[in-house]
């Protein structure tokens, strides 16, 4: 009997454990198909810069790396908080990264500083891989509940290292983007 039980709670408890593990916040959807393409099939948009990593929640300011070529720019300069954002990955280097565009960060600036803005946000943990010179889109979504304002957008890639050794941690932002209601 106990048996029987159990076996009708396994995806209950699996579904619970996979929301828990992925819980980042609001459903602004994110759509994680992507397309890749050489670099010379870039489009045009904003580019961004590379950058270290900063503790979520403080103002920042783009400290650009030059050990990682790695861009992100947006299909536009300008949105509606609630119109879809093509998101453009450039690798400049020979090096293979994984990364989540789901898991981004949308950051607002204030009076020159740009501070991370609290989303509620469910996203699947899966890994998408950035190949050496490779170019990929990923589509996100700002919200609609998102305040008038500039922002950008940040996505932390991870570069895939020999068994052993220490991995590489970059983050790509977007040059600022302006949002009405």
């Amino acid at each position: 009997m106990l048996g029987g039980d159990m076996r009708r709670l396994a995806p209950l408890i699996t579904l619970l454990v996979i929301v828990a593990a992925c819980y980042r916040g609001t459903s602004a959807a994110d759509s994680t198909g992507t397309t890749a393409t050489t670099p010379s099939g870039a489009t045009s948009g904003s580019a961004g810069s590379t950058t270290s990593p900063t503790t979520p929640g403080t103002s920042t300011t783009p400290d650009t790396m030059s050990t990682a070529s790695i861009s992100i720019r947006t299909d536009r300069s300008s949105y509606r908080a609630t119109d879809p954002v093509t998101l453009t990955i450039v690798n400049g280097t020979g090096s293979q990264y994984f990364y989540n565009p789901c898991t981004r960060i949308l950051e607002r600036e204030s009076s020159g500083a740009w501070t991370e803005v609290k989303e509620d946000r469910m996203c699947t943990m899966i890994a998408h891989v950035l190949d050496a010179r490779a170019t990929r889109t990923e589509t996100t979504e700002l919200g609609d509940g998102l305040a008038a304002g500039r922002y950008r957008i940040v996505v932390a890639f991870t570069e895939e290292t020999p068994a052993g050794q220490q991995s590489r941690s970059v983050r790509a932002v977007t040059s600022p983007i302006s949002v009405s209601r």
